[in-house]
């Protein structure tokens, strides 16, 4: 990719949490290199376990041209 890869500042952040189960989405600008940003939409799962907080499922894709959160 040639250089460095950085992610950015969180945005759209919706998290949702049901007794010991808890889920986060967000979109975040993903650099590598001196290539231009990409924007990342992420989602986890999430578990409380023995009161440690365990991830059991995430998912990640780069929305299309208008599958952004504000289009």
């Amino acid at each position: 990719m040639g250089g460095a890869a950085r992610f950015g500042t969180l945005r759209h952040v919706t998290s949702v949490r049901e007794g010991n189960l808890a889920s986060i989405m967000f979109d975040v600008p993903f650099t590598a290199g001196k290539n231009a940003p990409v924007t990342v939409r992420v989602a986890m799962v999430w578990h409380l376990e023995a009161g440690a907080w365990k991830l059991v499922q995430s998912g990640s894709t780069v929305p299309a041209v208008g599958q952004g959160a504000k289009e």
